[in-house]
């Protein structure tokens, strides 16, 4: 029987009605469920996220690749669409059920910007499954306890001197305290101000940070104890960050200074478990007072705490830290042999917190972010720092238009329906791209923002065709508002732009697609209170209307196993459904199936599809689909990345 089903796609643009075998009275044979396919490019993926830490609200981004790429000596975000991007609750959690490319079958990439947390890893899908929890990565990855004390045999320069051990070849110390980030609200601050987004950059925009007048090293007015945490890092390159201390108002000589390692390799843990650096936000250590003979837990009143950065200083190969042929970058300007500052240091008084950034770039000069170290200072006494910039008080801390899920991909018809056509799936292409806002501590969705651009040729279909969609999991009472921009008002829509006489809330954009060929239309919904965001899976339930008939309406498949709701609305002619090589029957639950088991529609998720040319049957122009089909989506399953060559 499936040899008979396929005759169509491997035979090209025939257009028989015999590729399945009916009763002998002209009818088609009602297949078994076992036969379907929904033909859904599509996975459930349940999604659990925990941070693992408290009043701190992040957003994350999963991709189906590594989204980092090394430009100039920092980890810059490569231009590409997360598959799925969302909040975190405030206690840095997140479960869901969503939606991701059927293709992501092993792995995926979970990527943030914010600070304190593990911000690129790579992880694995198990049972449509997708797991993190970042205290358990780190018990992995580290694999013993940070504190543990152990005979390594690392160097570093005798000139140097060290507050203890690290106890791996990554450059974990051995003398780590337990782990304590900033407050959220200095985390935003820090994150806004040490920006790596070009505009935002301190080198460009907060040029009166570098004035030789602005103080950055640490003057201590009253005796205290002194802790410094690691926050994060842009930088690709293996640096080592330490200190020295001098006499509050004295010059000093560079080599007469003692210098002093406090992180020895300052690179996070990135990626996976076999390709890490040595630290995660919140690793915290006691900075230690030289006092010529010993070290002491205080730092005496009227001492100076200076900073260096040796950079590419570190080794993960040997776990050795080096000067030798390195470049060292003093907070002291004078000191640096391109005379140009590398530290900024921005103070909050209200929380004794002191925050540091390193900048380790060296001729050609492109950079200046601040953020390829960046710290938290601490003390505990009042009234202990002398004079500094303060850290200001702007923010990155996400609001309601920050916490938007992304979808994309493209929706293609074959405007032959209920007769199978030519199958070049080409007729009406429409790319989408979705915005769904949602509360960022209850994750409703409260408003989407979704646009639809024509990308079929001008000749890629000779009839007038209809666009619109529905929210078949809604109702009317749902909507508070729609905006259409970009369009003039279909002439089937109602003053509220939804279409009546409908069930589920409906909205047409175009009587003709051919008026839109290369156009984009807008569409934004607001909701009255929350929506659960399982109700508004992308791309809805799009359809097209043929001939500028309402009631030839054409729709994704739908078999009884669909989870997806791709149901006809109250406005399709069944009087069309079962003709030709339309197998649709509402009693068994199957709709805009071909006699062929094919569909007359696609949603390719997650990409802007390259259509086949006219009259090319899909199997052709994409060599991998026909294997997929055949599997019911168990192979090939990224075959529309595949274009025939």
């Amino acid at each position: 029987m499936h040899s008979q089903c396929w005759l169509f796609l491997l035979c090209g643009c025939s257009h028989n009605k015999d590729f399945y075998q009916g009763s002998g009275e002209g009818e088609n044979e009602k297949p078994s469920v076992d036969e379907l396919f929904d033909f859904n490019t599509q996975q459930s993926c349940h999604v659990n996220i925990d941070y693992c830490l408290k009043d701190y609200v992040i957003i994350f981004e999963i991709y189906s690749e590594d989204p980092l790429v090394e430009l100039d000596g920092n980890y810059v975000k490569k231009e590409i669409d997360p598959v799925y991007r969302a909040s975190t609750d405030k206690n840095g959690k997140f479960m869901a059920d969503i939606t991701l490319p059927a293709y992501m079958e092993d792995e995926a990439w979970l990527y943030t910007d914010y600070l304190g947390v593990i911000n690129c890893v790579k992880l694995n899908i198990i049972d449509h499954s997708l797991s993190f929890n970042q205290n358990d990565f780190m018990k992995e990855a580290r694999g013993i306890s940070p504190r543990a004390t152990l005979p390594t045999g690392y160097t570093y320069p005798d000139e140097f001197k060290v507050l203890g051990n690290w106890i791996d070849k990554w450059g974990t110390p051995n003398y780590l305290l337990e782990s304590q980030l900033p407050s959220a609200d200095i985390l935003y601050r820090v994150k806004k101000i040490y920006s790596s987004v070009d505009k935002g950059k301190i080198g460009k925009a907060h040029k009166e940070l570098l004035e030789e007048s602005v103080p950055v090293d640490i003057k201590i007015e009253k005796a205290t104890k002194v802790y410094l945490t690691f926050i994060n890092t842009t930088a690709t390159i293996q640096n080592t960050v330490g200190y020295f201390t001098y006499k509050t108002g004295t010059t000093h000589d560079p080599d007469k200074i003692q210098k002093i390692i406090s992180f020895p390799h300052t690179s996070p843990y990135y990626r996976n478990l076999n390709r890490v650096g040595a630290l995660i936000g919140g690793d915290r250590i006691q900075l230690k007072y030289w006092d010529g003979e010993k070290f002491l837990d205080e730092f005496p009143a009227g001492i100076s705490i200076g900073w260096f950065m040796i950079r590419m200083g570190y080794s993960n190969t040997t776990g050795n830290v080096t000067s030798k042929g390195k470049t060292i970058h003093y907070s002291t300007t004078s000191l640096n042999s391109d005379n140009m500052r590398h530290v900024v240091a921005l103070h909050d008084n209200g929380e004794k917190l002191v925050s540091i950034g390193f900048e380790d770039q060296i001729e050609p000069y492109t950079d200046w972010n601040y953020a390829d170290a960046v710290f938290s200072l601490e003390y505990d006494v009042d009234g202990v720092i002398g004079e500094l910039p303060s850290l200001p008080s702007d923010s990155d801390k996400p609001g309601l238009e920050d916490n938007f899920v992304l979808s994309n991909g493209t929706i293609v018809f074959e405007d032959q329906w209920p007769d199978q056509g030519d199958y070049d799936m080409n007729d009406v292409a429409i790319y989408y791209e979705g915005k769904r806002y949602k509360n960022p501590i209850s994750n409703g969705v409260t408003k989407c923002v979704d646009k639809f651009t024509v990308i079929n040729n001008s000749n890629s279909a000779d009839y007038q065709n209809g666009f619109g969609y529905q929210l078949s999991n809604l109702v009317g009472n749902n909507i508070k508002s729609v905006l259409i921009d970009g369009a003039d008002k279909s002439s089937y829509l109602g003053e509220n732009n939804l279409e009546p006489e409908q069930s589920h809330p409906t909205i047409i954009l175009f009587d003709n697609a051919k008026n839109f060929i290369g156009k984009t239309i807008t569409v934004t919904i607001e909701f009255n209170g929350e929506i659960a965001e399982g109700l508004l899976q992308a791309p809805y339930n799009p359809f097209i209307f043929i001939k500028n008939d309402r009631g030839r309406e054409l729709h994704l498949a739908t078999i009884p196993l669909t989870k997806a709701n791709y149901k006809p609305t109250q406005k399709a002619n069944m009087e069309y459904w079962g003709q030709d090589l339309d197998m649709t029957n509402e009693g068994d639950g199957i709709y805009y199936v071909a006699a062929d088991l094919m569909p007359y529609a696609l949603y390719v998720s997650g990409e802007r599809f390259i259509l086949p040319d006219e009259r090319q049957n899909i199997a052709d122009a994409y060599p991998k689909f026909t294997e997929w089909a055949k599997s019911q989506g168990e192979k090939n399953k990224n075959w529309y990345l595949f274009p025939k060559k």
